[in-house]
């Protein structure tokens, strides 16, 4: 399924050769980014300029091409809003709401770079159910953001994504580590089960792999271990055999389901 197209919704008209501190209407609509492109080509030794006629074919031949080097950089706005905003003494209740005509199987919300909450139905979210389109749910933040919330990225159940790159890829790379570690989890799953350890020991186990990947990741959390952990610690001193048959369930069902996500992990 293709991603969402970026777009560029800026006008390059404007940058033919000039009198020195001329702008047009355009340039001072659109504000500082267009007059550093301006700037740049007008920094070009005059042999060296790219031969602009100014003639109307030309100028959308160039629109064109600046629309498609710079199209990277931008992504749809996510099609999902916030529909209030309510305070308690420890936190932010936000409601957001599902404008799209697509299931949301994940989405951030975001009042800055340190104050955000990601949820994503496939890594246990909302129980595992998506946003259905026109669907509100709760999102809490820590209290005291400076900013106001909003909705940063979202991912659909069709493939498709919407929001600032680099949210995107926090949700998306949050289903990529934990793809990548279920494996060795389910290994050590079936260990437990063939050692006929107990279950204290199985958490001493996922309780290392949980420190290494903090070490390795400072400030996240990976799920699979942490939960495997809490399974085993649950069962205390009890044999690992049932609890493990249990995560092993869980985890490969987990791992089908993120094997047929869309958009597909890479």
């Amino acid at each position: 399924m293709p991603a969402v197209r970026p777009f560029v919704a800026w006008s390059y008209a404007g940058l033919w050769r000039r009198p020195a501190g001329f702008q047009s209407d355009e340039q001072k609509a659109a504000g500082p980014r267009i007059n550093r492109v301006a700037l740049r080509y007008n920094s070009i030794p005059q042999p060296c300029r790219p031969g602009i006629s100014g003639k109307l074919t030309d100028m959308r031949e160039l629109t064109f091409l600046l629309a498609l080097s710079l199209s990277p950089v931008f992504a749809e706005s996510p099609k999902l809003a916030v529909d209030s905003e309510r305070a308690t003494r420890d936190e932010s209740i936000v409601q957001v709401r599902n404008i799209s005509r697509v299931p949301a199987t994940a989405f951030a919300v975001a009042a800055s770079e340190k104050e955000f909450a990601m949820v994503d139905v496939l890594l246990g979210g909302r129980e595992g159910r998506p946003l259905l389109p026109g669907e509100t749910t709760e999102v809490k933040l820590p209290r005291g953001a400076v900013g106001a919330p909003q909705v940063v990225a979202a991912v659909f159940e069709d493939g498709s994504i919407a929001g600032e790159h680099r949210w995107v890829e926090r949700l998306l790379g949050a289903r990529r580590s934990v793809s990548n570690d279920l494996p060795m989890a389910l290994t050590l799953a079936r260990h437990a089960i063939t050692q006929s350890v107990q279950a204290s020991s199985a958490a001493f186990w996922f309780h290392q792999w949980d420190e290494r990947y903090r070490g390795s990741h400072p400030g996240e959390m990976n799920p699979v271990w942490r939960a495997a952990e809490m399974v085993f610690q649950q069962a205390g001193k009890t044999s690992a055999e049932q609890p493990a048959r249990d995560l092993i369930r869980v985890f490969e069902e987990l791992q089908s389901n993120l094997a047929q996500s869309k958009p597909a992990l890479q």
